[in-house]
C-alpha cells in the first residue's frame, strides 16, 4: 500500500471528492460511508491499517510458498541468491513466469479475504463478517485516497512535499494510475456489500449492527466459510483459492517460527532498538540456525511491526 493510505490527502469520513474524470469515486465513497457510519476518524485509520498489515502478510507468505515450493522442485535458478548464499526471493526477471498470487496479479480485495490464516495474529481472533467489511470499506477510501492523490497533487521539489494543484496537468500515466484505483475501491465496496447481503446483515446507516460470530470450525473449514460468496470463477480467483489452502497446510509450522522469532526479539532488548528491517535480517540469520522452518527477512520484519502494534494496543 502506498503512503496515502494514512488518508494525509483525503479525509475518509469529510473529504470531497472530484466529479471528474471518474464520477464512479463519489458513488463508492457514499456507499463505504455508509458501512462505516459507526466507525470514528481513527477507528477508520485503525481499519486501513490492519487491512495493509493483513494484505502485506498475505502476498509474504504466497512468496515464501513459492519460493518453498521451487527449492522442493529443485528450480534454484529461479530464485535470487546473494553472494553469501541467501535466498532474496525469486528473480525479478522470472517472476512473470510463475504463478502465485502477487500485487499484480491479484487485488488487494480478493487478498484481505483471501487470508483468513493471517486475521489472528492482527484481531487474535477469527474477524466476524461485519469486522471483514468495514476492513474492506476502509481499503475502498483508501483507494479513493490514491485516485485523489494522483489526479491533484504534486510533488513540490522546493517543499520536498507533495501540494494541492486544482487544476493539475494530468499525464497518460495519471490517467492510468487513478483509473485503476477508482475501479479498486468499487471492487472493495461491492465485496463488503455482498459479504453482509450474503447474510442478511446489511443495515441501514443509522441502525446497530447485528453481532456474527463465526461457527467454532477447523483452520480450512474457516477459511471456507469465509470464501463461501465469493467462490473462484477466473484464474486469478483459482490461484487465491489454491494460495489459501496451502497456507492453512503450512500455518503450524510458520506459526511456530513467527512465536520463537517474536520471543527472541521480546527477549533481546539490542533487537528491539534497530529498524524493523534490520532487526528482520538478524532475526531470519537466527532463525536459519533453529530447527524451525525457515522465513526470510522481510516476512519477519511484517511480524514484528504487527507484534509491536499489538502491544502498543495493550498499553
Amino acid at each position: 500500500m502506498r503512503t496515502c493510505r494514512k488518508f494525509a490527502h483525503f479525509d475518509p469520513l469529510t473529504g470531497e471528492v472530484p466529479y471528474w474524470p471518474y464520477p464512479e469515486l463519489g458513488d463508492s465513497v457514499g456507499r463505504a460511508r455508509r458501512l462505516l457510519s459507526k466507525c470514528s476518524h481513527e477507528e477508520i485509520h485503525h481499519l486501513a491499517s490492519v487491512a495493509n498489515d493483513v494484505i502485506t502478510e498475505y502476498f509474504a507468505l504466497a512468496l515464501h510458498l513459492e519460493v518453498s515450493r521451487l527449492l522442493t522442485e529443485g528450480r534454484e535458478d529461479f530464485l535470487d541468491v546473494d553472494a553469501q548464499g541467501w535466498i532474496l526471493g525469486i528473480d525479478p526477471e522470472r517472476v512473470a513466469e510463475l504463478d502465485f498470487p502477487r500485487p499484480e496479479n491479484t487485488s488487494e480485495a480478493d487478498a484481505l479475504q483471501a487470508d483468513s490464516t493471517v486475521w489472528p495474529d492482527v484481531f487474535g481472533e477469527t474477524p466476524s463478517v461485519q469486522v471483514l467489511s468495514r476492513c474492506l470499506a476502509a481499503l475502498a477510501l483508501a483507494h479513493v485516497g490514491d485516485a485523489i492523490h494522483r489526479l491533484h497533487y504534486q510533488y513540490d521539489f522546493e517543499k520536498l512535499e507533495y501540494v494541492h494543484q486544482q487544476a493539475k496537468k494530468l499525464q497518460p500515466y495519471d490517467y492510468i494510475v487513478s483509473g485503476q484505483a477508482a475501479l479498486a475501491a468499487m471492487a472493495a465496496v461491492d465485496r463488503a456489500e455482498r459479504l453482509l447481503e450474503g447474510r442478511g446483515v446489511l443495515e441501514a446507516a443509522d441502525e446497530h449492527p447485528k453481532p456474527v460470530t463465526p461457527p467454532a470450525s477447523t483452520e480450512g473449514a474457516i477459511a471456507e466459510e469465509q470464501m463461501s460468496s465469493a467462490r473462484p470463477a477466473d484464474g486469478a480467483e483459482r490461484r487465491i483459492e489454491h494460495a489459501r489452502h496451502m497456507a492453512a497446510q503450512s500455518l503450524r509450522n510458520r506459526n511456530a517460527s513467527r512465536e520463537a522469532v517474536l520471543a527472541e526479539w521480546d527477549r533481546d532488548r539490542a533487537l528491539q532498538g534497530l529498524s524493523r528491517a534490520k532487526a528482520g535480517l538478524r532475526l531470519s540469520q537466527w532463525l536459519a540456525r533453529q530447527d524451525l522452518e525457515f522465513f526470510e527477512p522481510r516476512t519477519v520484519a511484517a511480524w514484528i511491526a504487527v507484534h509491536e502494534k499489538s502491544l502498543e494496543g495493550r498499553r
